[in-house]
């Protein structure tokens, strides 16, 4: 069977995580042990997150994904999603969903 990678190309199911995503509050250091153990990236949270936030990304995460968007972009969209959110009280949780990649330990800057 093939999976979508990271970098959006297909490829073939090997033994490790191409993405994992931490659907949990202060899952940021737990993303660096997936990254270090292997896993193209990680999709996790810095603190703690409001649950309505947490379901408005994923929803917009997996309906990207389900397009077959590359996850990071699969990451920008659901962020991007949570920012414009009508309820002014989501709208500052967007940064607290981190990317982690191999290439990069928190590619959101922090």
């Amino acid at each position: 069977s093939e999976l979508l990678g990271c970098g959006g190309r297909r490829r073939r199911e090997t033994s490790h995580f191409d993405a994992v995503v931490l659907q949990a509050c202060h899952s940021d250091q737990l993303a660096r042990c997936f990254v270090s153990a292997g896993a193209a990236c990680v999709v996790a949270c810095a603190g703690a997150v409001v649950d309505a936030a947490a379901r408005a990304f994923i929803r917009a995460f997996l309906s990207s994904m389900a397009l077959e968007a590359d996850v990071h972009t699969a990451f920008a969209t659901a962020q991007r999603a949570i920012r414009l959110s009508p309820q002014p009280g989501l709208r500052a949780e967007a940064e607290r969903f981190r990317f982690f990649s191999a290439t990069s330990v928190d590619a959101s800057g922090h």
